[in-house]
């Protein structure tokens, strides 16, 4: 390849990555940054190595603030810390490279490296095949066929929801398409100067434009939301667990007096780790006579039940426990160690003081806890990681809890905070249900058309 060309490959790789790490000025890269790609692509220099290049510093700069992240929790030498980071970010890479590799023989076996139009259909197919794995199948390897949302170029484009109106309509495969579709025809445009690929490209450009300029539909929040409240405190290990309650009670005491209305005090996922809120002696510190009134706590909080460990979500009513919801899923390498790490060094690098997280097989409940609504519980990466809500109450909203305070809170690596939030927010859109996402860092009410209120936050 040409140094031009290398400079256009690389470019690309770090505006994809820019469109998510500084999302909330530059979300509109996503549009960009598969122009140079093209580029390069359709020159017929972009082989198996630049290929694995682009993958490599795509890879490495989107995920940088998690796996970052996840060097921190892990304990002993770094030389061990470091293999599952770089083993993640070679191996994603990899299948980038052969897919437009592929692309490449493609090309070649049907003779049409003369033909601009076909290639630039089959270069755009190659980039949104790499998409759908990312989205769909990247982390097999790890024990469960599923992929990772948080790098999908629609996912930025929440920061203008008005950009999103097809969303619910076509889905998320057909509006990457047709996403793909602008820089790919504006690629042609500026090589070829043709009228035709002009026009194209005003063509697929329309739907962005009309989207952008239709007003937004006004919308006013439900009355309940103005009756809950978030508590953004975690207590660990180390504190005892009648105290970690008691001080809880406290805060909740100084909640009801600063805030009457309020119905619903909600905790984020892992608030308190301790085994169990379910004991009778601790959770009636959270009871009327020491609180004053009746209200109702949604804590996350860890569990042993026959001999597994669970990341719960508790509800707890007048300090009596009514529902407990473990979580379906768990992350790799957080909450637990997939087959292909099972190695000694591994186990103590995350687990050596803790233990790994099952997952439960439990369906998902109904918490008929508010007057006016019910929710249906989700604990952080549940939400995330379904492509579809997989519960059978459609029109209840979502009470997401979420755990963001293990991301490392450095200013260029806090994004990886920004973009669960921004993920909630795309998952209200997708599946046309309110979502009350509460973490660490933010509590947001989102509709169905990606409108946000800010919850009351202590």
């Amino acid at each position: 390849m040409t140094k031009g060309n290398w400079f256009l490959l690389i470019t690309s790789a770090i505006l994809y990555a820019l469109a998510f790490i500084v999302s909330q000025q530059l979300w509109w890269l996503v549009f960009v940054f598969p122009l140079p790609f093209f580029y390069v692509a359709l020159s017929g220099q972009l082989s198996f190595i630049a290929s694995y290049l682009w993958g490599i510093i795509v890879f490495s700069l989107h995920l940088s603030g998690l796996l970052f992240s996840i060097v921190l929790l892990a304990k002993g030498s770094y030389f061990y810390r470091l293999i599952p980071p770089l083993f993640i970010v070679l191996y994603e890479a990899f299948f980038a490279a052969i897919i437009f590799w592929l692309a490449r023989k493609v090309i070649a076996w049907l003779h049409l490296a003369s033909n601009l139009f076909y290639k630039v259909l089959i270069w755009v197919a190659a980039l949104w095949l790499f998409i759908h794995w990312i989205d769909w199948y990247c982390l097999w390897i790890f024990d469960r066929c599923e992929g990772y949302f948080f790098m999908h170029p629609l996912l930025p484009l929440v920061m203008q929801p008005r950009l999103l109106r097809l969303l619910p309509i076509i889905g998320k495969g057909l509006l990457s398409i047709l996403l793909l579709m602008v820089p790919a025809w504006v690629t042609i445009a500026l090589k070829t100067k043709k009228q035709y690929a002009i026009i194209a490209t005003i063509l697929f450009s329309l739907p962005w434009f009309i989207s952008w300029f239709l007003p937004m539909a006004p919308s006013q929040p439900p009355a309940w939301v103005t009756k809950i409240v978030v508590l953004p405190v975690m207590f660990p290990h180390s504190v005892d667990l009648t105290s970690a309650m008691n001080a809880a009670g406290d805060q909740f005491r100084n909640i009801l007096y600063q805030y009457p209305q309020v119905e619903l005090i909600i905790m984020p996922e892992s608030s308190f780790s301790c085994n169990s809120l379910s004991m009778s002696s601790l959770s009636g510190l959270w009871d009327v006579g020491h609180l004053g009134c009746s209200i109702d706590v949604v804590v996350g909080a860890f569990r042993w039940k026959k001999g597994k460990y669970f990341n719960s979500l508790h509800w707890v009513r007048n300090g009596i426990v009514q529902t407990c919801f473990d979580k379906r899923h768990v992350m790799i390498l957080i909450e637990r160690i997939p087959s292909w790490f099972d190695f000694w060094f591994i186990h103590n690098l995350y687990f050596k003081a803790v233990p790994e997280i099952s997952p439960a097989q439990d369906k998902r409940p109904l918490l008929s806890i508010m007057k006016e609504t019910a929710f249906v519980p989700y604990i952080c990466s549940e939400l995330f990681f379904n492509e579809w809500p997989d519960d059978v109450y459609p029109d209840i909203p979502i009470l997401a809890i979420c755990n963001d305070i293990w991301v490392c809170s450095l200013a260029y690596l806090s994004y990886v905070k920004t973009l669960m939030c921004l993920a909630a927010k795309f998952k209200a859109i997708q599946w046309q249900r309110n979502i009350v996402y509460v973490a660490f860092s933010q509590a947001v009410f989102f509709d169905e058309h990606g409108n946000e209120t800010n919850l009351l936050r202590k």
